[in-house]
């Protein structure tokens, strides 16, 4: 019986079991239309992160950088903070590596757009 319940808490949680940080929430989310340009970007992980080794990049549709910094918040260290420097309307790439606690790497990209 206890393996049973092993297995399927490890089952139920695979992120937590294997330790992968997977994003979880962005803001602006993934695919939005926002109508005022942010000065922040706000990435979610499904757990901590590290500094070292995670990264946070977005660009503009010439593939400019338009990120200023990446901090993992103090409080929340599922949490990175990106500082924008102020954006045109029009369509923003974020591309992002996240490293948990354990050493593994994810790593992925998604598309937001500031309204015209």
């Amino acid at each position: 019986m206890r393996i049973a319940t092993a297995l399927a808490l490890a089952l139920a949680a695979p992120n937590a079991a294997f330790g992968f940080a997977e994003l979880d929430r962005a803001e602006p989310r993934v695919g939005a239309t926002v109508a005022a340009p942010p000065s922040v970007l706000t990435l979610d992980f499904s757990e901590d992160v590290e500094h070292e080794g995670s990264s946070a990049q977005v660009r503009d549709r010439g593939g400019a950088r338009v990120d200023r910094d990446m901090r993992i918040d103090p409080r929340l260290h599922h949490r990175m903070i990106v500082r924008l420097k102020p954006l045109a309307p029009g369509e923003y790439t974020v591309v992002w590596r996240a490293r948990s606690h354990d050493g593994d790497d994810t790593q992925g990209r998604f598309v937001f757009t500031v309204g015209r």
